[in-house]
């Protein structure tokens, strides 16, 4: 009998938090393969949670004629275009929650904000 794996394996990025106010910086990581953001906040403390996607990509086709027998034909593509994620971040050890809102383009590089339930907002770089 063979047994065969089939194992996940997404692409890990950093992303940086920075409180405006405060200059205070967080790290992170989000993984395109599970979808997932971890946030380590200043006393260690980990958030973790699923993001959800929208594209805002799209395809068109389009042929023209023109009298006397001439004919021009064309296709517009667009599939670049900025998409947008959302998260909610939550702690293991504590109540501790944070939203995550971002736009990013094809090549996963984008900002954002992020706020918790007790009143930080940073602001969001990938």
């Amino acid at each position: 009998m063979t047994l065969v794996a089939i194992v996940l394996i997404g692409c890990a990025h950093p992303v940086t938090l920075t409180n405006f106010n405060t200059g205070e910086s967080l790290n992170g990581e989000f993984n395109t393969g599970t979808r997932e953001i971890t946030v380590t906040m200043r006393n260690g403390e980990v958030l973790t949670g699923k993001y959800s996607a929208a594209s805002n990509s799209s395809v068109t086709f389009g042929t023209v004629y023109a009298g006397g027998g001439g004919f021009a034909g064309g296709t517009a593509i667009n599939s670049g275009g900025a998409s947008q994620a959302y998260a909610i971040l939550k702690s293991q050890s504590s109540s501790l929650m944070m939203e995550v809102i971002v736009t990013y383009g094809s090549n996963n590089n984008g900002f954002g904000e992020a706020r918790t339930n007790d009143g930080r907002v940073y602001k969001v770089q990938f």
